[in-house]
């Protein structure tokens, strides 16, 4: 259904924005998005793949936090060795 989809990358682009302002991301980087599209993708795949319950809203909410620490680590270590962008590779 289109309104779940909508709402589960909706949390996911929220938690991925709210984590990486947390964990002191550039904030130039969170405006651009660059925070909330794995994460979107993240909740949008448990969205699809799992019934809509409590559980598997605490999952999304989860993979979504634990994507966007693993987009900053992974952007960082491949910006700094190799010089290229980590794009979805945590998703």
């Amino acid at each position: 259904d289109a309104g779940r989809a909508i709402g589960a990358a909706l949390m996911g682009s929220t938690v991925g924005c709210v984590t990486a302002a947390m964990i002191g991301a550039d904030p130039s980087a969170i405006c651009s998005g660059l925070h909330g599209f794995n994460p979107a993708l993240t909740t949008l795949a448990v969205a699809t793949f799992f019934k809509p319950t409590p559980a598997a809203a605490a999952l999304a909410a989860s993979g979504a936090a634990a994507t966007t620490v693993a987009a900053a680590g992974l952007s960082t270590a491949l910006t700094a060795s190799a010089g290229v962008p980590c794009l979805t590779v945590p998703f």
